[in-house]
């Protein structure tokens, strides 16, 4: 049961047990700082374990080859992506600086925070030069 979390309410008068389930919404978003038109968007995908990723960027820069990957934690963590980095698309941005990628990822859970990296291929998350952004639910 990705993304439900189950709150039990104190016991209520007559011994009665109340409850309310509390479901996520699936979707997180984030843009990145000083990138203007970056923007990394999670949705629900039709396997009730998997989301879609998605990085969209209208100024890139032309003809620029990006690299990205999404982890759990928070900017500056410097956690391992959620799945291996190889899974995620480079992007290859066009003359107008624009381009996307999408990769299948495990569902994020709400109990959990993420965050987004771009950077240039071949160099590490670690390095200096890593774009950021922590994600957060979209309603």
């Amino acid at each position: 049961m990705a993304g439900i979390v189950l709150f039990a309410a104190p016991f209520a008068v007559g011994g009665a047990q109340e409850s309310s389930l509390v479901q996520g919404t699936g979707k997180w978003q984030g843009n990145f700082p000083g990138r203007s038109g970056a923007l990394v968007r999670i949705e629900p995908a039709k396997k009730a374990e998997e989301s879609t990723a998605r990085l969209e960027l209208a100024n890139g820069g032309v003809n620029i080859l990006i690299a990205w990957d999404i982890a759990e934690g928070v900017c500056g963590d410097n956690m391992q992506s959620v799945i291996p980095r190889a899974k995620f698309r480079q992007i290859q941005t066009g003359t107008d600086g624009s381009g996307n990628a999408k990769a299948t990822i495990p569902r994020p859970s709400t109990s959990k925070r993420y965050y987004a990296r771009m950077f240039s291929p071949g160099s590490s998350a670690e390095d200096s030069g890593v774009s950021c952004v922590n994600l957060s639910e979209t309603p």
